[in-house]
């Protein structure tokens, strides 16, 4: 356990060896170590450990071992895998952009897991990322799958990967909406013309955010103004704020709770003081913004989640938050309104992003959902989800079922076979098909068990149901695996572990090691 937190603090720190080796240092640990060992020992036989802090090449070697018999152990699970099938997601969201992690994602048991195989800085990888994930891949004895994770950053990697399926990131996608809503770029005045009016109340939406991030920064530089409770958030989260919505909620907060405090630490700061006075006096425009986008946050952490199937969600977080935009063109707060416009606009340049395949396929898939589609839109989107549906599944039967050279195969004589002349005779390929059709036919007829719908668990419903539906599950094991965000890194990343990294001090070899026997340690091979 104690190398454990050493290998931590070596990976964020890579000065914390030679700070550990120092006189002082070793000095301050044997006075801890009696301290610790000694008090109310009454025993004559009692001696306290003569090493209680281990050297670095000790803490190396220990995570070096550690890891060796954890991917052992998985590739021992591995190959008494039939077929394995996984996603494997790449994380450029994690970390600030600054270090790639690269993922793998799969249903075992029908419990959702995620293993961090490697982290590495962008820097040192940039010229041949595709190579980078192929070598770490091969030492698991994986390769590229057929379907990729990826965010903007790992845009560029498609381009080596022509035959292979990828998703977007849905939580980064999200996030830019929000980021972009209150700039007007160029693709959104091709859409639509903004009246005068709305183009200066989205110039004031810009002009407010670059003022409260000034603030927020001159605040977190205040020393005596981290005692105050309500600002605890600025500290903790100004890193990496999750979108603009819990910067502007963090600030309406805070001026709630602590604008006096504020305005006498900068008393004597002129510019600071107009620039709160300045915000404060706009606050109508934050409410607007809060009131327009706080769906999106949600919808964003909620997309987050790594404990159970999230892209089953994306088809219905879309639609949900069209209707929520359309109903604000409507509205009699002409900021909500121009704001509303702006947003429906940029998320509709981003509809592909929402609507692959898989999301249609994903959200059939789940039983609790796929209802939605009907409710939230007409027959033609249930036609489409179904057709999409049926295109993949197919496609995975075929991909998934043994077939022989052509050289071996035999072309039978209908005399042979057919009870009566004019039967028609199918390859066995044929009649998997049929059989998988059916199954899809049958599932939509199906209906779950009380039990089933009071749990609402889609990974249990599917496990319930696999003698019913034998290739359908297989199916919706592997489509419910993907995930619809790629940030998995900061998840088993303390808050220290973020502000090395946005340092760039991080060991990558060593903090790399650390997420691996992290995500493997929280796995179980049987």
């Amino acid at each position: 356990m104690l190398n454990m937190y050493m290998s931590e603090l070596m990976a964020i720190d890579s000065r914390f060896s030679y700070i550990a080796e120092t006189e002082a240092f070793q000095a301050f640990v044997s006075f801890i170590k009696n301290l610790g060992f000694n008090v109310g020992r009454k025993f004559t036989n009692f001696s306290a450990p003569t090493d209680i802090l281990p050297s670095p090449l000790n803490v190396k070697n220990s995570m070096l071992y550690e890891v060796h018999q954890l991917v052992k152990s998985f590739k021992d699970f591995l190959s008494k895998q039939s077929k394995f099938e996984y996603v494997i997601v790449l994380d450029h969201e994690s970390l600030k952009n600054m270090y790639m992690g690269i993922v793998i994602v799969f249903i075992n048991d029908w419990q959702l897991k995620y293993l961090i195989l490697n982290v590495q800085d962008t820097e040192k990888i940039n010229l041949n990322k595709i190579g980078h994930v192929k070598n770490v891949l091969l030492q698991f004895d994986l390769q590229i799958c057929e379907h990729l994770v990826v965010c903007h950053q790992g845009m560029n990697l498609l381009d080596d990967l022509t035959d292979v399926g990828f998703s977007y990131c849905i939580s980064e996608t999200l996030k830019t909406v929000i980021t972009k809503s209150v700039v007007l770029n160029n693709d959104v005045k091709k859409q639509v013309i903004f009246d005068k009016e709305t183009v200066e109340t989205l110039s004031v939406f810009q002009s407010i955010f670059e003022k409260i991030k000034n603030v927020i920064d001159l605040i977190c530089k205040k020393p005596n103004l981290s005692e105050l409770q309500s600002l605890q958030i600025l500290f903790e989260r100004r890193q990496k704020w999750i979108s603009n919505v819990e910067m502007v909620e963090s600030w309406l907060k805070i001026i709630e709770d602590d604008r006096g405090h504020l305005q006498k630490n900068f008393d004597n700061e002129d510019e600071i003081i107009n620039f709160i006075n300045d915000i404060s006096n706009n606050h109508a425009y934050l409410h607007a913004f809060v009131t327009v986008l706080k769906p999106f946050q949600d919808k964003l952490q909620f997309l987050q989640c790594d404990y159970s199937p999230t892209v089953n969600h994306v088809l219905i977080c879309f639609y949900e938050l069209e209707d929520y935009l359309n109903r604000l063109k409507n509205s009699e707060n002409v900021l909500v309104q121009a704001l509303g416009v702006s947003t429906s606009t940029i998320l509709d340049q981003m509809k592909i992003r929402f609507t692959k395949p898989i999301h249609y396929a994903a959200c059939t898939m789940d039983i609790f959902q796929r209802a939605k589609i009907r409710q939230l839109r007409d027959a033609s989107e249930v036609k489409k989800a179904k057709d999409e549906t049926e295109n993949l599944f197919v496609e995975y039967i075929k991909q998934i079922t043994p077939t022989k050279d052509i050289k071996d195969r035999i072309s039978p004589k209908i005399d042979d076979f057919a009870m009566c002349l004019d039967d028609e005779l199918e390859s066995n390929e044929s009649s998997i098909i049929f059989a998988a059709r059916n199954e899809l036919t049958q599932y939509y007829r199906y209906i779950p068990s009380a039990d089933l719908i009071a749990q609402k668990d889609v990974l249990l419903f599917w496990k319930s149901v696999t003698p019913q539906f034998p290739q359908l599950s297989k199916f919706a094991s592997y489509i419910l695996s993907i995930p619809a965000s790629s940030k998995y890194i900061e998840k088993m990343c303390s808050p220290s572990t973020k502000i090395f990294a946005n340092e760039k001090s991080l060991d990558s070899s060593m903090f790399s090691d650390l997420m691996l026997c992290r995500s493997l340690e929280n796995f179980s091979f049987v």
